[in-house]
């Protein structure tokens, strides 16, 4: 009895310890589950009408969306927690407005010439709008697949959502096509089931089911939300430089372009990293998805090199290299977002939906606010400005013949150094011989330029906000960051690059807010000497703008005017103007809903040229086709412009680092 006893008693004590570890693991797991669904990411999409919550890794996460609409409007850099998200996704969808979408109307207090409701200045011809039906695919990112720590994955978000540094022009570009384009179109998501099977479908499947749901979708644009630049800094580089301390304040890729264009025409970058591994392993995780191989040509990709994977997919599409295609190829297929793109057939790029040209970021410090700085007319003390660094040779490829080397059709753009120069004195002159107010800067790319770069930009958009007039010489290609700064300042651009090179046709009428001045004509005026210039009675070119103040200054402010408007399709920001600008409510464009109007454009004119392709015919992307055909119509009046074209020869190869590190500035006062 007393071991019967015994043995009962233990068997008891087992059972109560094994319900009590029962019970314990049951807390335990109930407690982490709540920890982590209080750690998700939540976004919320509308799918059959009804709004539903799915969790990171999904898309763009609201709270992001959230935060980088509060970043722009207050500079706040702290990400709102996920609880914060979701009661404020829910409050969002109470309203029935379409969460981390910006509000409709804006609150600024009252004072000065209100910006335009749309439709804004010059809208083109091409039937686009942000709001014509077409909607937005973003990828849900799968960062541990692609070997991401949660900890890379926070930083890169905090990146995305947080302010734009005043010197970012490049990387703002990149921040704000995943930031922005979510903002203004509406989201669009396969069926529940059919996006599950999405995640785990690979080459090897058949999966037709997924890829016929996505090619019948064809008012859908397609967006893998990683920026390269941000990603390799947020993964691979957080605690080291990336690039040179140029490219590190710019935001910009460090790509060799005189190596990279070599390697592209030689094996289709298949050796040549471009970005980082971690963006390539993201680009390829993007090749195996359902969306990919069903239209290609509806994804969008932010990159500034965009001539690189378009030189890429040609060359590979020629059978030059064996399959599998490298990734930049394969990236070559969509839609490339770029500030210009540095290849001769560029316009034919463009007209065939190849390529959308978009503004570089511009700090909203630039924006000329008559609230703070004044009414338009008494604020604009000076007649003209302009900023340049001394250094610059042509960085572009548009010999057909030599299409590796540096070469510029234009001649502004070939005789870039010389212009600038040019420029300079012709300002000078101008001041000392009219009794006018300009302005000259020149900064040396030095490390200690690069060290106060910040208040050498703040004291650029002093000298912008007073002039009336920008001058814009050309850089090493058509288009700077000081473009989108003088139209934000409401500085009358005057341009010395053919306006054809400027982004946003649909949106901005550049022809009616810019002035245009032959190159050529200035390098005369330089060259001739003072006494061949009084006996020809030589006018000097930038005197056209002395000229219109004083005989035409109701065209003046009507160019003023309409820059006020326009200037706003050109700033990136989220739709409340009150962070950047003081006058009545309402609701301001952006570059961002800009941007979606021309993706819009460029998607139908993708599937127009695959409705159109034939059944069994080449392999080759139609995008390859329509080039060759508008390329063969362009061409003669590439050649006739390129021999009429005086004096060219190739660019320089050589650096613009300068010497000293000190800003050069002359200014001319009149009595």
């Amino acid at each position: 009895h007393a071991v019967r006893s015994v043995h009962c008693l233990a068997l008891e004590l087992r059972m109560a310890h094994m319900w009590q570890g029962l019970i314990t693991a049951i807390l335990i797991a109930s407690l982490l589950l709540v920890y982590m669904s209080r750690l998700e990411y939540t976004s919320v999409v509308r799918l059959g009408g009804r709004a539903t919550a799915t969790g990171a890794p999904g898309g763009i996460p609201a709270s992001v969306l959230r935060s980088a609409t509060a970043s722009l409007s207050t500079g706040s850099e702290v990400m709102r927690p996920a609880g914060t998200s979701q009661a404020a996704g829910a409050r969002d969808e109470a309203r029935g407005a379409t969460p981390g979408a910006p509000s409709a109307h804006v609150q600024p207090s009252a004072g000065t010439t209100q910006p335009a409701a749309q439709p804004p200045v010059g809208a083109g011809t091409r039937p686009s709008d942000a709001g014509s039906g077409t909607r937005l695919y973003t990828y849900d990112v799968p960062f541990r697949e692609l070997q991401i720590s949660p900890k890379a994955e926070a930083r890169y978000w905090s990146l995305i959502s947080g302010p734009t540094p005043s010197s970012f022009d490049e990387g703002g570009l990149y921040q704000h096509v995943v930031i922005d384009l979510p903002r203004h179109l509406p989201p669009w998501r396969p069926p529940p089931q059919m996006e599950r099977q999405s995640h785990l479908a690979r080459p090897d499947e058949s999966g037709a089911a997924q890829e016929e749901v996505f090619r019948s979708t064809k008012e859908v644009l397609f967006l893998l939300p990683l920026s390269p630049y941000h990603l390799c800094k947020a993964v691979e580089y957080a605690e080291r430089p990336y690039g040179a301390i140029w490219m590190q304040k710019k935001g910009v890729l460090p790509i060799s372009m005189a190596w990279s264009i070599k390697d592209a025409y030689k094996d289709g970058l298949a050796k040549h990293i471009l970005t980082c591994p971690t963006y390539e392993r993201a680009l390829r995780w993007l090749y195996t998805q359902p969306g990919w191989r069903a239209a290609p040509e509806r994804h969008v990709f932010g990159f500034i090199m965009s001539h690189l994977p378009r030189i890429s997919l040609e060359v590979v599409a020629r059978g030059g290299v064996a399959q599998p295609w490298p990734v930049y190829a394969e990236m070559g297929k969509g839609i490339l977002v770029t500030a210009e793109d540095r290849r001769g057939d560029w316009d034919a790029a463009i007209e065939c939906g190849h390529v959308v040209l978009a503004p570089y970021f511009s700090p909203d410090f630039f924006m000329f606010d008559e609230a703070q700085s004044g009414p338009l007319i008494a604020a604009k003390t000076e007649l003209a400005s302009s900023s340049s660094a001394p250094g610059v040779a042509c960085h572009r490829f548009d010999d057909t013949g030599r299409p590796n080397r540096w070469y510029c059709t234009d001649v502004g753009m070939r005789k870039a150094r010389t212009i600038r120069r040019a420029v300079s004195k012709a300002l000078d002159e101008l001041s000392l011989k009219s009794h006018l107010n300009t302005t000259h800067t020149e900064t040396a790319r030095t490390r200690q330029a690069y060290a106060n770069l910040d208040a050498l930009i703040r004291s650029k958009a002093e000298i912008y906000k007073r002039s009336t007039f920008c001058v814009i010489p050309p850089g090493d290609s058509a288009i700077t960051t000081r473009i989108f700064s003088a139209v934000a300042s409401v500085c009358i651009p005057v341009f010395l690059v053919p306006t054809r090179f400027m982004p946003f046709p649909l949106s901005v009428d550049w022809a009616a807010i810019s002035i245009y001045i032959d190159p050529l004509k200035l390098l005369k005026f330089e060259m001739a000497p003072d006494a061949k210039k009084a006996s020809l009675n030589m006018r000097n070119p930038l005197a056209i703008m002395q000229q219109l103040m004083e005989k035409e200054p109701a065209r003046v402010r009507a160019m003023q005017a309409k820059l006020s408007e326009a200037r706003w399709h050109l700033l990136y920001h989220d739709g409340n103007a009150s962070a950047h600008y003081t006058g009545p409510a309402r609701t301001v464009p952006s570059a961002g809903a800009a941007l979606a109007r021309e993706l819009v454009a460029a998607a139908a004119t993708r599937q127009a040229q695959i409705d159109a392709a034939l059944p069994g015919a080449s392999a080759q992307p139609p995008v390859l086709g329509c080039m060759a055909k508008v390329a063969a119509r362009l061409r003669p009046e590439t050649q006739v412009a390129k021999q009429a074209a005086s004096g060219g020869e190739a660019g320089s190869k050589a650096g613009t680092g300068g010497k000293a590190g000190v800003t050069r500035r002359r200014r001319r006062l009149g009595p």
